[in-house]
């Protein structure tokens, strides 16, 4: 488990995975909804891509009808950003820099994915097969 980090989401512990790269890092992911909270810098690791495109982008407070998140790190209230490329919406604490990214999303990072490098497709298969392991699929 992650040092009392729960899911912003549902309230679970979140659990720690070793992601192997070189070097390693970890991430926590949620074990009942599969959300998984990146600290600062370990998004860009996994997609660099994507963190690269987000640094353009304006971060804006959640609107109406949108679920507010707030920092399993910090308590914070993250800011959102939504992408049209994979159809993706990933959330980021202003005072850690970390994001959060809904287990539903999943499948909108590796859409995201398929248009990066290699190196990112494979960072991504591999956060996949932790969360497959966690029971998501």
């Amino acid at each position: 488990m992650s040092m009392g980090m729960k899911c912003p989401r549902d309230g679970q512990d979140l659990v720690t995975k070793l992601h192997e790269s070189s070097p390693p890092f970890h991430v926590e992911i949620c074990p009942r909804c599969h959300g998984i909270w990146f600290d600062e810098g370990e998004l860009n690791r996994v997609l660099p891509e994507l963190t690269i495109r987000l640094e353009n982008m304006k971060w804006r407070p959640c609107t109406a009808g949108e679920t507010p998140v707030d920092s399993p790190r910090s308590g914070t209230t993250c800011e959102t950003i939504h992408l049209e490329v994979g159809d993706l919406t990933i959330h980021r604490d202003p005072a850690t820099n970390g994001h959060w990214v809904d287990g539903c999303e999943l499948e909108h990072v590796k859409a995201f994915a398929q248009t990066a490098c290699r190196e990112t497709r494979d960072h991504v298969d591999y956060i996949a097969r932790e969360m497959a392991e966690l029971g998501y699929h």
